[in-house]
């Protein structure tokens, strides 16, 4: 039995059995262990860290005056609607966490605008002109862990405080799941979802899935001002991987927008252009659909990326950005046969832990690209992973993705008879790491504000400043791209680039 509380002081169960103990007076929380918060609540033996923490939820008789406040990262004050826009974590679902507008009245709108992450409530009060009893009764309702979006600090955050930006809410379920997405093994199936599950391009890559490359589809500071497609094309003419008169081949292309932007940065190239044939292929009759509308000028195939309708040894350079992690990922048993087993043997590839999975899909494009490749021909390939990362599953999506052991697909590389390295995408694009965008928070809260509006916004790379807004807001934060935002932080994503051997003939 958990002791009984202070009254200002709740119980709330966590789904990996941990215990938190919410100040209903301060937004303040701490996370512990049922014996640890025993211990918080009696207030005997406590270790140093537990007696700051209890001073920190604040007990009945804390004036609170000299308390700093803060919004949340997750609360935006809507000033000409007279609204704060705040999360609902106890509402997380698949696709996030919901947001709700709450009525304020015209002090407590005053109040909320005044809040400078580092006025205390006496200050506060002084500022708006009114009793620190008001002020404390403006903030009340937004303390509590159903509407998070105010805390009472000791001390105001410090620059590169991140608590402001969590929130304690269930965890995340995992996302639907159609049954013909893993077959009998339990292997992931994509096939046929990409055929009939995606049905329009625009809302699949800004409400399902944004990769890093759709979110920098406009110019950022982080890739020097160019687009993503501008600045991995520059980086491939410097690299040598993209001579003049090449043939490109792009597997699973998304919405053509790579395509759209490396096609304009070739011709717009100061010595001409330099790819004479721009081939696409993808599974997914919509998505080809949208890249024939968006670049005309190329050539779209239906075809599986594992198994590309090309020809052999016809292509100058391979590319296919963030999509190995849809190809099928396979549990495998050593000792089992398969087509697991024959290229584990064939490349010399590490057991992983468990079953797996293993990148199986992943293997095949680079085995089909490596034969689609001429003399001297390259491929590059980006997905998330990591060199040796034991490939996981994503949950919260409406399909399964793998992220990839980018070792082993070093390896197959290699065993088809290319010198293949591995690179962190920021790495290869030459990225500025301490570029901001908007925080993961005030992106979701900025969506969901339009989709509130029977609208939407594009899932780009926004700041403060730059992103369109239904009505003026106040709040949004802006964090390094190192951070989580509108798509994969780009630090998780990293790069194949692999060549054939020889002269290109």
């Amino acid at each position: 039995m958990l002791p009984a509380l202070l009254p200002d002081w709740r119980w709330l169960s966590l789904a990996d059995g941990r215990t938190a103990v919410w100040s209903t007076r301060t937004g303040r929380h701490l996370v512990a262990t049922a014996d640890l918060a025993r211990r918080l609540v009696s207030g005997t033996d406590l270790p140093p860290v537990l007696v700051d923490r209890r001073l920190d939820l604040a007990g009945p008789t804390d004036p609170l005056s000299g308390r700093v406040v803060c919004r949340s990262a997750w609360a935006l004050v809507l000033p000409d609607r007279a609204q704060l826009w705040h999360a609902r974590p106890a509402a997380r679902t698949a696709g996030g966490t919901p947001w709700q507008a709450t009525e304020l009245s015209p002090t407590a709108l005053r109040v909320h605008q005044a809040i400078d992450q580092r006025r205390t409530v006496a200050q506060l009060a002084a500022h708006v002109g009114e009793s620190e009893s008001t002020v404390l009764a403006c903030l009340a309702p937004f303390l509590t862990p159903e509407r998070p979006a105010i805390q009472l600090r000791l001390q105001a955050p410090r620059p590169r405080d991140r608590s402001l930006h969590h929130l304690l809410q269930p965890e995340r379920p995992d996302g639907p799941r159609r049954a013909d997405q893993h077959d009998a093994t339990g292997a992931t199936s994509l096939g046929a979802w990409h055929e009939d599950g995606i049905v329009d391009a625009a809302h699949h890559f800004d409400d399902v899935e944004t990769t890093f490359a759709h979110a920098f589809a406009r110019p950022h500071p982080a890739l020097h001002g160019h687009r993503y497609g501008g600045r991995l094309y520059a980086q491939l003419v410097a690299r040598g991987l993209l001579p003049h008169g090449a043939r490109v081949l792009e597997l699973g292309p998304g919405t053509g927008q790579l395509a759209r932007h490396l096609l304009d940065a070739d011709q717009a190239a100061e010595d001409g252009p330099r790819i004479a044939h721009y081939l696409r292929v993808d599974r997914s009759p919509v998505l080809l659909a949208a890249q024939d509308a968006r670049v005309p000028e190329s050539e779209g195939r239906l075809g599986d990326a594992t198994q590309p309708p090309v020809a052999p040894e016809s292509v100058d350079l391979v590319l296919s950005n963030e999509v190995l992690a849809d190809l099928p990922a396979v549990p495998w048993t050593p000792g089992t046969p398969g087509p697991v087993a024959e290229r584990v043997a064939r490349y010399g590839l590490a057991h992983l832990p468990g079953t797996g999975p293993y990148n199986l899909g992943a293997w095949q494009l680079v085995e089909a690209a490596a034969a689609a490749l001429r003399p001297g021909g390259a491929m590059v390939l980006t997905e998330f992973g990591d060199v040796d990362e034991q490939p996981t599953e994503t949950r919260h999506l409406d399909h399964p993705e793998v992220s990839i052991h980018f070792g082993h697909v070093a390896q197959v590389a290699a065993g088809c008879g290319l010198h293949a390295g591995l690179e962190p995408v920021h790495h290869l694009l030459e990225v500025d790491l301490h570029a901001r965008w908007l925080s993961r928070a005030s992106w979701e809260g900025i969506r969901a504000l339009h989709h509130a509006e029977g609208g939407t916004v594009e899932a780009r790379a926004w700041t403060a400043a730059t992103v369109p807004r239904p009505t003026p807001v106040l709040g949004l934060v802006d964090v390094p791209i190192t951070e989580d935002g509108a798509a994969p932080v780009i630090t998780r994503l990293w790069a194949l680039v692999a060549r054939v051997p020889g002269e290109r003939l």
